[in-house]
């Protein structure tokens, strides 16, 4: 019986363990795609591709006690396939922050990401998968 609790203990951990690029993306009920969500400094951030042709890209901020950031300054640089970054300020939108991608989110591989809230410096990177 204790053996299979600790078994049991360890698949759950391991399960949240998983990174976000492990998970597959998501469809919200506004028809954007949630492509990755994490955790930094105790706050939630999550990312979704929407528009026609997923030509934005948002960003949910939130505080560790879950209400949304509205007064941050988020720096966003969209690096494509060949390498190349595009640094733009995001905007304030009613549930977080946007980027325009243009014409060329199809391109993009990777988003890096830097928040200022509150005093503090959030980073943030990850890889988008193309399959997903």
């Amino acid at each position: 019986m204790q053996i299979s609790r600790i078994i049991l203990c360890i698949a759950y951990v391991a399960s949240m363990a998983l990174t976000a690029d492990a998970m597959p993306a998501r469809m919200a009920d506004d028809d954007s795609r949630e492509i990755h969500a994490s955790t930094s400094e105790g706050y939630r951030l999550s990312y979704a591709l929407a528009g026609t042709n997923e030509t934005s890209l948002n960003l949910a901020v939130r505080h560790p006690d879950g209400s949304l950031v509205k007064n941050a300054q988020v720096v966003v640089t969209l690096i494509d396939r060949q390498g190349r970054h595009r640094l733009t300020r995001a905007r304030v939108e009613n549930n977080g922050y946007r980027v325009d991608t243009g014409p060329h989110a199809a391109e993009l591989c990777r988003v890096e990401t830097e928040i200022i809230t509150g005093g503090q410096l959030l980073t943030d990177h990850f890889l988008i998968n193309p399959t997903t």
